[in-house]
């Protein structure tokens, strides 16, 4: 097995590929601060409707279009309500990729909130409906086609907790590869994953792919709740290779080093390569009043294939 090389951008040529343990910001790509020329140009044309005002100030961070991580600081939440903000949210993803369904329902817009239920296996509950903590991820990992890209709107942080945090699976793979290629290798062959009851009648409750897949480009597919679940809705154990390279994968994520973390505020936006990062959040304590409580909305963007679910 060798080294995996990061997916270039669009301007061609990724940075270097270090022989020692890459470290967390070798793959958060550079940001390009365009000022804020892109916020105002969607301000403008929603104007025109007498949507939002063009007279405020924001600050981007705009990566170029095969960039791996982004955050927009923000949008002015004191003076546009949460529809306007979605609204400028999803004209600004939409310049990044196409924006395609998260649920066989045809949900674009998803509201990733609290509701008080429990993410349980086969239960279709996704662990973003809870307020537990969510472990480095891929989104939609146990679906045939996930998304290329995820943003995220924040329109209301928790009372306490909620913290985000961003890692290169390409980091975390060379390292891996490097202190135990055998659990690399167990790694690019197929676990089951739960379906969060995402299929059609007659169709299997699980989904069986690798965490990671190199055929040129190294994509990861990942989230230990939905591996764990696929196991637990088959009546059986991860195997004993597996187990142990699902362990080695989570230690790593605990390595401070390999890893970024921040708190998304309200305004702010946050985009990543789905394929290429991991995105996690901690455990979180909301507000006891309901129009206080935490309010992220997500999007999911993918130009190839079909906007349906099923891609």
């Amino acid at each position: 097995m060798t080294e995996s090389t990061p997916p270039a951008s669009g301007r061609g040529g990724g940075p270097p590929v270090r022989r020692d343990v890459p470290r967390a910001f070798e793959w958060i790509e550079h940001w390009i601060a365009v000022g804020i020329g892109v916020l105002l140009s969607v301000a403008a044309v929603l104007a025109l409707t007498g949507a939002v005002p063009v007279t405020w100030d924001a600050t981007v961070h705009w990566p170029d279009i095969r960039s791996l991580f982004a955050i927009v600081d923000r949008l002015p939440m004191a003076e546009v309500d949460t529809g306007e903000a979605t609204a400028i949210y999803w004209i600004l993803s939409s310049m990044i990729s196409r924006p395609v369904a998260q649920k066989l329902d045809g949900t674009l817009i998803y509201d990733v909130l609290d509701t008080g239920q429990q993410a349980l296996p086969g239960s279709g509950v996704r662990p973003d409906k809870t307020n537990i903590e969510i472990r480095f991820h891929n989104d939609n990992a146990y679906n045939a086609t996930p998304p290329d890209y995820v943003g995220l709107l924040c329109l209301r942080q928790a009372q306490s907790g909620g913290h985000s945090r961003v890692i290169s699976f390409h980091t975390v793979y060379n390292a891996l590869l490097a202190r135990s290629p055998e659990r690399c290798e167990r790694l690019c062959r197929p676990f089951w994953f739960d379906r969060q009851r995402e299929y059609r009648p007659g169709e299997e409750p699980t989904f069986a792919a690798p965490v990671f897949e190199n055929d040129g480009e190294l994509r990861a597919r990942f989230s230990a709740h939905q591996i764990n679940g696929g196991y637990a809705l088959r009546g059986e154990p991860v195997d004993s290779d597996g187990e142990a390279a699902i362990a080695a994968l989570l230690d790593l994520f605990e390595e401070d080093d390999l890893f970024i973390d921040f708190d998304l505020e309200p305004g702010q936006m946050q985009f990543v390569h789905n394929r290429a990062l991991g995105h996690s959040r901690t455990a979180f304590v909301d507000y006891p009043e309901p129009d206080r409580r935490r309010h992220l909305v997500r999007l999911w963007m993918r130009d190839h294939g079909r906007r349906a679910y099923p891609g």
